[in-house]
């Protein structure tokens, strides 16, 4: 594998931010311990929420910190890079107002998730930082598998956006917020990609079979939007669900507290899954 040359003080930003992003790894276990819980377990606390804001940036940071370094996904850099090191520095978080729920939670541990799986491909591409590889690295990555995981980090961004299009269209109509699953959203995701790969557009037969043992009660959503961005299906997604008595009434019902939401992609056609249950 051929290695670039850096300049040393290259090496100390990325040494650094290692540095600082195995800290706040090690932080986040010790407060928090996991994601979110699929229901019950304690409220999470502004400082969880804190905790995940600083490692998402810090991650971020390093992400460009590599990209620059190795001139590679540069157009993913704010602001861009010069001389092989990013221009702007590390951004800080914004404060998170409101109560935190376990959709917040759970939003976060995708994207730390997310962002360490794509920090860890460029550890084995380039060949730096490999030690801290689960597992080391076996194989060089392709531009498939890079391109495979931006792709997943905008389906994970395009999750949430739509959990939160539920979550404020239940809160302007006074309704109990939802408390977001993982575990539900897992079961959305796997049958949003069903319909992609067998091109039915129709219910998962099995749903509530398929979500974790305990619920009392199981609803579904579905939809499908073509010829667009991901950011204009999700909306276009949502108010059509809107629009529908039977889906509306669905994302508005008093008789559910947990919910996931699933999408998959190909192309420009998109398919979504919204799950929802009751655990007492």
């Amino acid at each position: 594998m051929t290695r670039m040359l850096v300049s040393r003080t290259g090496w100390c930003r990325v040494i650094a931010a290692v540095a600082v992003v195995a800290g706040l790894l090690v932080s986040i276990s010790a407060n928090s311990g996991a994601s979110a819980q699929t229901a019950g377990g304690n409220p999470p606390t502004g400082e969880d929420i804190e905790v995940r804001d600083n490692l998402i940036a810090d991650q971020e940071s390093l992400l460009s910190i590599y990209r620059c370094l190795f001139g590679v996904d540069t157009q993913l850099v704010l602001g861009g890079c010069a001389n092989g090191q990013p221009v702007l520095g590390r951004t800080l978080p914004g404060v998170f107002s409101g109560t935190p729920t376990h959709q917040d939670i759970a939003v976060r541990d995708n994207l730390i998730a997310d962002q360490e799986s794509l920090l860890n491909t460029y550890r084995c591409q380039f060949d730096i930082d490999t030690q801290i590889v689960p597992g080391r690295c076996r194989t060089s990555p392709t531009q498939t598998d890079l391109a495979d995981l931006e792709t997943q980090a905008e389906i994970i961004g395009a999750e949430a956006e739509m959990a939160q299009m539920v979550s404020e269209l239940r809160h302007s109509l006074g309704l109990a917020p939802l408390s977001y699953s993982i575990d539900l959203a897992n079961v959305a995701r796997n049958w949003s990609q069903t319909m992609r790969d067998t091109g039915q557009f129709v219910h998962n037969p099995n749903y509530l079979q398929q979500y974790p043992p305990g619920a009392t009660l199981a609803r579904e959503n579905i939809a499908t939007v073509s010829g667009t961005t991901l950011a204009e299906a999700v909306q276009i997604a949502f108010d059509g669900l809107v629009a529908s008595p039977g889906h509306y009434a669905t994302m508005t019902s008093t008789d559910v507290n947990h919910f996931g939401i699933g999408i998959a992609i190909e192309g420009s056609s998109f398919w979504f899954t919204q799950n929802f249950a009751y655990y007492p």
